[in-house]
């Protein structure tokens, strides 16, 4: 019985104009991060910008309704939170 190898290598390599690898020189796999990077010292995900003022937005908006959404507080509340919210993440 004959083995059928693979049309688009030879005994000697790739045939020309061949965009396979041997697979001795395939590619590295993408680094994986290692456990805890990317994390603080709280043990917390790092947040990107986006993420950050999000939760800051939320948070700013839940105070403002615990307050009765009394207007004039505005910058109070995102202060507050933003204290809050770096102080849980960062």
């Amino acid at each position: 019985m004959t083995r059928q190898g693979n049309p688009r290598t030879s005994e000697s390599g790739p045939m020309p104009g061949s965009t396979s690898r041997p697979a001795g020189n395939a590619p590295a796999p993408a680094a994986r991060p290692s456990p805890g990077a990317g994390q603080q010292g709280n043990g917390f995900a790092r947040l990107t910008a986006g993420e950050r003022h999000e939760l800051i937005a939320a948070l700013a908006r839940h105070l403002a309704r615990e307050r009765g959404l009394v207007p004039g507080h505005e910058l109070d509340d995102w202060l507050a939170a933003e204290k809050t919210i770096d102080a849980t993440f960062i």
